[in-house]
């Protein structure tokens, strides 16, 4: 390509290898991928900071009702496990609802078969999945210990006396 376009540049010819058309075209779509990996994480990000301030309203509300249960006799480590629970659940409810339209939106790309996906196979990223999945609902236990333990914490008499 250099050579030609040296011996003919006299004659207005330009010329580019195939390789770097093709290394560009590689760079953009790896960067539109990209851009969207890390939307996914923000979003990712935000709705486990979401259920954060979920579980610390849950908790705020739910204050009186903890008041009761620990006034008859339940200890602080169930009340803080049933509110891990809760938002353990959640989470999983989320990062299955995800799954499932990733997966049904990629296969429909790949079963459309036009333009940019022509050709593709469709499977599916399982070790990805797991990892992904495993990385979310661990930081969505951890988001929702602070809330879990501040409900253990609370204390029957000043629950059930305090009005809101």
């Amino acid at each position: 390509a250099d050579e030609i376009g040296r011996t003919f540049a006299t004659k207005g010819a330009e010329s580019t290898a195939v390789i770097d058309l093709v290394d560009a075209m590689v760079a953009q779509t790896t960067g539109l991928f990209t851009l969207m990996q890390q939307f996914v994480g923000v979003g990712l990000l935000v709705g486990i900071a979401g259920l954060g301030v979920v579980m610390v309203r849950s908790v705020r509300e739910r204050r009186r009702d903890v008041g009761v249960f620990r006034a008859l006799g339940v200890e602080p480590r169930p009340v803080m496990r049933s509110f891990l629970f809760e938002a353990t659940f959640v989470a999983a409810e989320g990062v299955l609802i995800g799954i499932a339209i990733a997966l049904v939106g990629t296969y429909g790309l790949v079963l459309n078969g036009s333009g940019f996906m022509a050709g593709f196979t469709w499977t599916v990223p399982w070790r990805d999945i797991l990892i992904v999945s495993a990385l979310t609902l661990g930081a969505a236990a951890l988001t929702a210990a602070i809330p879990a333990r501040q409900a253990g914490r609370i204390r029957p008499a000043q629950a059930l006396r305090l009005v809101d």
